[in-house]
């Protein structure tokens, strides 16, 4: 196995061959191509770091960061999930309340003509 592994980014970013560093056979068109500030996401980030990791080609730091963040990431998603339940379970209940309510003043006001008929 390698002590190194060189992936250029353009393969990262899926970019066809217009996007080279390097022209076989020619003479000044070569390391031309450069990254661009918004070509470099954290999906990218995330997406590099995962292959670093499932590839054992992570360093210590970065095998450390990637579960932290992957820890992180689980921690907001039971989060946001909690939440949800509990905002839905609370809609409920006030649909059910509201309901009661509703059926209730429906009973007064029938209630009300009715002892108003008398």
């Amino acid at each position: 196995v390698a002590n190194l592994c060189i992936i250029p980014m353009q393969d990262y970013l899926g970019l066809d061959n217009s996007a080279r560093i390097n022209q076989p056979s020619t003479l000044g068109k070569n390391w031309k191509w450069r990254l661009k500030e918004d070509q470099f996401s954290q999906e990218l980030i995330e997406e590099m770091s995962q292959l670093a990791v499932r590839y054992g080609r992570a360093n210590d730091d970065t095998y450390r960061r990637f579960w932290e963040r992957q820890e992180a990431r689980r921690i907001a998603e039971e989060e946001a999930a909690r939440k949800a339940a509990e905002e839905a379970a609370q809609e409920q209940a006030g649909k059910e309340t509201g309901d009661n309510t509703e059926e209730k003043a429906e009973e007064k006001t029938v209630d009300g003509a009715t002892a108003g008929e008398e």
